[in-house]
C-alpha cells in the first residue's frame, strides 16, 4: 500500500501560488509540482496511504512521484532504518576527508570584548602559562602528528594536494607573534603545497601584510559590530579605547590584496537597530562591490529565561524577519546576509540538475565532529571552536614525544550524529543540518548528543525558494513531464 513518505519537504513558491516544490530528504529528490499534487501527498502522509478523498494524480504522475520517493510502500519504521544506513554512509564519507588543523598560537589578545568567552583564560593564577605563545618546538610536534591524523582519517597522503590551515586565538595575528607564525608558514610550506586563513580581530593585520592575498593568507573572518559609535564600545581595547577605524582599514588593505574577507556582525538587542548605519558604512567603503567581500549577521542566543525577558534571540528566525524589515526600509542593508549559513548553498545543490543530490546531505553538522583538531599554545587539542581555554573539555593532548594522546571525549563528539539522535533520525531535515549545533543543544540543555534546530526548517523552505526563482530565472534548471523536475 502507497502511503506518503515521511520525508518529504513542503516549500511554497511565493511568486507561483499554483506550484510548489517538493525535497525528499532521503532521495535529494526535488521537483515542481502543481499545488493540488502537494496536497494530495500531505493528505497521503496524513492519512498513512488510506484514501484521503479530494485530487488524485494519474498514473503516470503517481508513478513518477513513487519513484522519486514522495509515494513509497515502506512503513515509516522502515524509512527510518534506510535514513540510519544512509547517515552511516555519510559519516564514512565525513571521516575520510583530510584532517582540518586548527593553530592557536596563543590565547592572549589585545581586546577586552564584554561577551568574550575566553576571558577567563586571563584571569585566575593559572593566566601566566596560559598566554604564552606556541613555541617552535611545539609547532614541530604539530606537524609531526598530521601525518598520523591523515591515517587515523585513512586518507592517503598527496604532496601535490593543498593542506588548509586555520589561526585562531585568543587574537593570532598579534605583532608580537608575527616570528611564531613565519615559522609556521615556513614549516607548513616545506611540509606540503598549503593555504591560510584566520579567524582574527583585524586590529593589528597591517603587520601581516605581505603575507596576505591567495598564495598566502587567503581568507580572513573579522568582526565588527556596528558603526563606529557602537563597535568602539563593544570591541575595545585594555585601555577602552575603540578599534574601528583601524580594523576598517585593515579590511581596505587585505582586499586590496585579494584575501578574501568576512565580516562577522554579533548580533543582540543592544546594536540591532544600527544595523542600518553599519550597512552605509559598508556601502561608503566599497566594500559591498568587491568580488572577495561577504557580510553577515551571527545572533546572540538567549541561554536561559533572563534572556529572553530582555529580548535576546530565542532562534535565529527571530533575527532574520527583523532582518527583512530592515532591508524594506533601508537599501543598504541588502549589503548584509543573513544567519541562514549554507542552506542557500544546498538548495542549489539539489535543485541543479547535474549535481550529486547528496553532497547537500550531511550527518554530521560541522567538522567538529568529524575532522577538526584545534591545537592550542599548551598542547591541548579540541574538536570545536568553543571550546579552547577549558582544559577540562579537550579530546586530547599532544605529549612532549610528540604522541597524539586520544580521550574518551573524543569519542563522543566524533560519534555524534543524526544516527544516534532519535528526533533527527525521524525528522524530514535531518540530513540538511546534521543535527545542529552542539553547542546550541548543551546550551538549552540536551548534552553534546542532542539536537538543536534553531528554526531550520523556515529558513531551509526560504532558501529552496530562492534558490529556485534565481536558478529559473537564468534558465539553470530543465523541466521533465509530470511532475516537472528540476533535476
Amino acid at each position: 500500500m502507497l502511503r506518503g513518505s515521511c520525508y518529504t519537504i513542503y516549500v511554497d513558491l511565493p511568486r507561483r501560488p499554483d506550484e510548489m516544490l517538493l525535497v525528499h530528504g532521503l532521495t535529494g529528490a526535488c521537483d515542481k509540482v502543481a499545488r493540488s499534487v502537494g496536497s494530495f501527498l500531505r493528505r497521503m502522509e496524513s492519512k498513512n496511504g488510506l484514501d484521503p478523498g479530494g485530487f488524485r494524480p494519474g498514473p503516470s504522475t503517481l508513478a513518477a512521484l513513487e519513484q522519486r520517493g514522495y509515494l513509497t510502500q515502506r512503513s515509516k519504521e522502515e524509512e527510518h532504518q534506510v535514513m540510519g544506513r544512509l547517515a552511516e554512509a555519510l559519516e564514512q564519507r565525513s571521516r575520510a576527508r583530510k584532517p582540518s588543523i586548527v593553530l592557536m598560537p596563543t590565547y592572549a589578545c589585545n581586546l577586552r570584548c564584554s561577551y568574550c568567552f575566553q576571558a577567563h583564560v586571563r584571569e585566575g593564577e593559572t593566566a601566566g602559562s596560559s598566554l604564552r605563545t606556541m613555541t617552535p618546538e611545539l609547532v614541530d610536534r604539530i606537524f609531526a602528528a598530521i601525518p598520523k591524523l591523515d591515517q587515523r582519517h585513512e586518507v592517503v597522503t598527496d604532496e601535490v594536494e593543498s593542506r588548509g590551515y586555520l589561526f585562531y586565538g585568543g587574537e593570532p595575528f598579534l605583532r608580537s607573534s608575527r616570528p611564531l607564525i613565519d615559522y609556521i608558514v615556513r614549516k607548513a610550506r616545506s611540509f606540503s603545497a598549503c593555504t591560510f586563513s584566520a579567524i582574527t580581530n583585524g586590529t593589528e593585520l597591517d603587520a601581516y601584510e605581505d603575507l596576505l592575498g591567495p598564495e598566502g593568507i587567503g581568507f580572513l573572518q573579522i568582526t565588527l559590530d556596528g558603526p563606529p559609535s557602537i563597535h568602539d564600545r563593544r570591541r575595545i581595547r585594555e585601555d577602552g579605547s575603540g578599534t574601528f577605524a583601524e580594523i576598517s582599514r585593515n579590511v581596505d588593505l587585505a582586499l586590496d590584496r585579494e584575501t578574501t574577507v568576512s565580516l562577522r556582525i554579533n548580533v543582540d538587542p543592544t546594536n540591532l537597530e544600527t544595523l542600518p548605519l553599519l550597512a552605509e558604512e559598508i556601502v561608503r567603503a566599497g566594500w559591498h562591490e568587491r568580488t572577495h567581500f561577504t557580510a553577515y549577521l551571527a545572533p546572540v542566543h538567549a541561554s536561559g529565561p533572563d534572556d529572553l525577558d530582555s529580548g535576546a534571540f530565542n532562534t535565529s528566525w527571530q533575527l532574520m524577519e527583523r532582518l527583512d524589515e530592515l532591508r524594506r526600509d533601508h537599501d543598504a542593508m541588502r549589503s548584509i546576509e543573513g544567519p541562514s549559513g549554507g542552506l542557500r548553498l544546498r538548495a542549489e545543490t539539489l535543485l541543479r540538475a547535474s549535481t550529486d543530490p547528496f553532497q547537500a546531505f550531511t550527518a554530521k553538522h560541522c567538522s567538529a565532529q568529524s575532522t577538526t583538531y584545534v591545537f592550542d599554545p599548551t598542547g591541548d587539542v579540541f574538536s570545536c571552536f568553543d571550546e579552547p581555554g577549558h582544559p577540562e573539555k579537550r579530546i586530547g593532548r599532544l605529549d612532549p614525544t610528540g604522541t597524539l594522546v586520544f580521550e574518551s571525549s573524543d569519542e563522543r563528539w566524533r560519534s555524534r550524529s543524526v544516527r544516534n539522535t532519535a528526533k533527527c533520525i525521524r525528522c524530514r531535515y535531518a540530513m540538511l543540518c546534521g543535527g545542529g549545533c552542539a553547542q546550541g543543544s548543551m546550551r538549552e540543555g540536551r548534552g553534546l548528543l542532542g539536537s538543536y534546530c534553531d528554526a531550520l526548517p523556515r529558513f531551509f523552505r526560504r532558501a529552496a525558494a530562492e534558490a529556485y526563482e534565481a536558478l529559473a530565472a537564468s534558465r539553470v534548471h530543465a523541466a521533465d513531464p509530470a511532475p516537472e523536475r528540476i533535476r
